[in-house]
C-alpha cells in the first residue's frame, strides 16, 4: 500500500486551565509518503499442515500536543510529532489433527520500531505529551490450540510470550532520572510478558422450541505491567491477575436469550492501566466488579 497524506491542524483551548493562558492557538502541519509492503510465503504439506513466512512494514502518522496546557515560563514541549514506523518478521504454522477434531496455530515474530511515539509527561502540564523517541524491539511466540474430544463439546486454549523493551534511551521530563523516559533494555509499558485464555462450551443441539441450549466458561490471565520504566515515583507495578466469567443461553436462527457472569469471582484488584503524576496521584484503572445480566436479542433477516 502507498500512502500520501497531511496534517494541518490547529489545537486551540478555549478556558484557563490552572495557570496557563485561556486562549493559546496552536498550529501543526505534516505532510509525507509512506509505504506499508507485504509479503507472504506459504508452503502446504498437506490438508493438514502449512507453515507460512511473512514480512511486513507499518506506520502511524503523527498529530498535535495539548502544549495550550503548559504555564509561561515552563518548559514548552513540541507542539507536534511525526510518524513512527515498524517492521513485522513472523513465522507460523496451521495444523489439524484427528479427523480435524483437534487444531493447534501458532507463530513466531520479531518486531522493530522506530521513531517511537512516546507519551512522556512534562512539569505543570497535566497531559501527555507525545514525542518522537527512540526505538524499541518485540519477540514473541502466539499459539491457539482447540479442540472437539466429543460431540458437543469445544474446548479451547490460546496464549502468547513476548519480550518488549526499548532498544534506545528515551528522553523524558526533567523530572525522570537523568532526563530519560526509558533506557536502552527497559520494557515497554503495559505490555505482560505472558497472556492466557482458555474457553469451555458444551452445547445441546434443539433442547427446547428449536433453540440449541449451550453453557459456557471462559477463563483469562494477563502477567504483571509496569506503567513509567524508569521513574519509581510515576512508575505504578500493576499485579497479574485472571478473570472467569460464564454465560447460559438459548440460541435460534432469530432470537437469543442468556444469562452470563462476567468477573465471576470478584477480582476488585484487576487492574488494567494506570497513571501517576503530580495531577492524577495513583489513578488506576481496574475491572468492571461481578456483574449479573441478561442478553437479549433478536435478528432481523438472514443470520
Amino acid at each position: 500500500r502507498y500512502y500520501d497524506y497531511k496534517i494541518d491542524s490547529v489545537n486551540r483551548e478555549t478556558q484557563a486551565f490552572g495557570a496557563a493562558p485561556s486562549v493559546i492557538p496552536v498550529p501543526f502541519k505534516e505532510d509525507g509518503t509512506e509505504t506499508s509492503p507485504k509479503f507472504n510465503v506459504t508452503y502446504r504439506f498437506n490438508d493438514e499442515f502449512l507453515v507460512y513466512g511473512t514480512y511486513s512494514e507499518g506506520f502511524r502518522p503523527g498529530g498535535t500536543n495539548d502544549i495550550a496546557f503548559v504555564a509561561p515560563g515552563d518548559p514548552t514541549p513540541p507542539e507536534g510529532f511525526g510518524s513512527d514506523e515498524l517492521k513485522n518478521y513472523e513465522f507460523g504454522w496451521k495444523t489439524e489433527w484427528l479427523d480435524n477434531s483437534l487444531t493447534f496455530n501458532g507463530a513466531v515474530y520479531y518486531i522493530d520500531w522506530t521513531d517511537l511515539q512516546t507519551a512522556t509527561f512534562f512539569p505543570n502540564s497535566p497531559f501527555n505529551v507525545v514525542q518522537n523517541a527512540g526505538e524499541a524491539e518485540i519477540t514473541g511466540i502466539e499459539f491457539d490450540l482447540s479442540a472437539t474430544p466429543i460431540d458437543n463439546l469445544f474446548l479451547s486454549l490460546t496464549g502468547s510470550i513476548q519480550n518488549a523493551e526499548y532498544s534506545d534511551d528515551v528522553p523524558g521530563a526533567s523530572s525522570d532520572p537523568d532526563g530519560l523516559f526509558a533506557r536502552d533494555g527497559d520494557d515497554i509499558p503495559n505490555v505482560p510478558d505472558y497472556q492466557l485464555g482458555a474457553i469451555g462450551e458444551y452445547t445441546w443441539p434443539g433442547l427446547w422450541a428449536n433453540a440449541d441450549a449451550s453453557v459456557r466458561v471462559d477463563w483469562s490471565y494477563q502477567d504483571d505491567r509496569i506503567i513509567s520504566p524508569n521513574n519509581p515515583n510515576t512508575n505504578i507495578d500493576l499485579d497479574s491477575f485472571h478473570l472467569v466469567g460464564l454465560r447460559a443461553g438459548l440460541d435460534t436462527e432469530k432470537w437469543t436469550a442468556a444469562l452470563f457472569v462476567k468477573n465471576l469471582l470478584d477480582e476488585d484488584e484487576a487492574a488494567y492501566d494506570g497513571i501517576n503524576t503530580t495531577q492524577d496521584p495513583r489513578a488506576i484503572i481496574t475491572a468492571r466488579p461481578r456483574t449479573i445480566g441478561i442478553q437479549l436479542e433478536y435478528r432481523i433477516g438472514e443470520r
